[in-house]
Formats: C-alpha cells, sequence, structure tokens
C-alpha cells in the first residue's frame, strides 16, 4: 500500500511532545462515521515518537476482515512533514483529531 504525499502538523503544547504520539483510532471515511461498521472500525494509527504503526482493515465481499496495511516503521518529522522510508503522509493534526488526505479523494479521521 503505497500512500504518497506532504503533511504539516504541530507539537502538543501541553506535553510539548510530538502530536502524533499516541494512539489515534479511525471514526470516518469521506465524511461518513465508521465506528459502528465491522473491521473498519479496528483501524488505527500508533506512534511513540519514534516509529509508526499502521493497522487498517476493511470488509471483503465475504463479509471477512480483510488487513490493507500493517506496517511499523520509524518515521522522521522535518520542515512539518512526516516521512516514512522516503514516503511523505499528508497529516493535519488538530488536538485529538488526525486527518489523512490519502489521495484526492480519500480521507481518513482519527481520534485519539
Amino acid at each position: 500500500m503505497t500512500l504518497v504525499s506532504c503533511t504539516k502538523s504541530d507539537v502538543n503544547d501541553e506535553s510539548g511532545t510530538d502530536a502524533i504520539v499516541g494512539t489515534w483510532f479511525l471514526v470516518e471515511v469521506n465524511g461518513t462515521d465508521i465506528t459502528s461498521l465491522d473491521c473498519i472500525n479496528n483501524s488505527f494509527i500508533e506512534s511513540d515518537a519514534v516509529t509508526i504503526t499502521f493497522f487498517i482493515q476493511n470488509e471483503d465481499d465475504n463479509g471477512e476482515c480483510e488487513t490493507l496495511a500493517n506496517s511499523t516503521g520509524e518515521f522522521t518529522f522535518e520542515n512539518n512533514v512526516y516521512s516514512i522510508d522516503g514516503e511523505s503522509f499528508d497529516f493535519d493534526i488538530s488536538g485529538n483529531t488526525l486527518s489523512w488526505d490519502i489521495d484526492s479523494e480519500t480521507n481518513f479521521e482519527f481520534r485519539k
């Protein structure tokens, strides 16, 4: 799964840590609440300020959970851009909401 774009972020004013630190649960896809949907509601992003984990699931045509992404890697944050293995990610973090523009037609919204 290749997801490329640019990004912006901020620092958590209360702790002084990078705003992405923590566990973020997927709650919306393209503005639609998915919290009651099987499989996809298990999806999350998690970061400890050194690595970031993506775990994204969806329900396949047979009603089974299909894992679309399950990877962990070290990230860099320079010039307001998160990069993992040379790929940049379009994250917009505001408070407890992380918005991720996957491409021009797909947006995921996560909450801590």
